[in-house]
């Protein structure tokens, strides 16, 4: 996160471009990336999903360890570049690429997320100067809670369900960051 951030960020020009005399800054261009890929992202959410078998491992469904481990590179540094939509893009990864069921989709983006942020927090200088330890302790509360209320009522859904609903949501948001970012003027 912090490498991507740190190194690849500074390639990218601030403004990104100027349309009709207007710049278009470089948060701007990187949300409407996240945007677009999340509506690419609900579209095949949004397909009937492949059979997935939750015994057969990934490799075994056709997708070779060296494609997933690239596809997986490229997710994590597009998810590290823009800041944000970790799970967003990395759900659809994984349900796409990996041919993983939403249920492990979910639970394994959840893992992956809750690396990359301690890994990236463990690392950043800034992260120990300055850690409010109540709000910490309060978000990480509400966090925890709507995971088990989520995985309580993630159970009763089925993946033929909870596909399209999330791919809907994927949907929704990245249609509502586009007309934002691009028609309201941003943050």
């Amino acid at each position: 996160v912090i490498l991507t951030r740190r190194y690849l960020m500074q390639l990218i020009p601030d403004p990104l471009l100027n349309v009709g005399g207007t710049p278009i800054p470089r948060g701007t261009g990187l949300l409407v990336l996240l945007s677009v890929l999340m509506v690419l992202a609900a579209r095949n959410m949004l397909r009937p999903a492949p059979a997935t078998n939750d015994d057969i491992p990934a490799s075994e469904h056709g997708v070779g360890s060296g494609g997933l481990m690239l596809r997986g590179l490229l997710t994590g540094m597009l998810t590290s570049l823009v800041g944000a939509g970790g799970g967003f893009l990395i759900v659809p990864a994984l349900a796409a690429f990996a041919r993983l069921p939403m249920h492990r989709a979910i639970g394994t983006s959840l893992v992956v997320i809750a690396a990359s942020g301690l890994i990236g927090a463990a690392i950043d200088p800034h992260m120990h100067s300055a850690v409010d330890i109540p709000f910490l302790a309060t978000f990480t509360g509400i966090a925890v809670a709507g995971s088990l209320v989520g995985s309580i009522i993630g159970k009763r859904v089925p993946n033929k369900r909870l596909r399209p609903a999330f791919g809907w949501f994927v949907l929704v948001m990245g249609g509502f960051i586009i007309v934002r970012e691009l028609f309201l003027g941003g943050h």
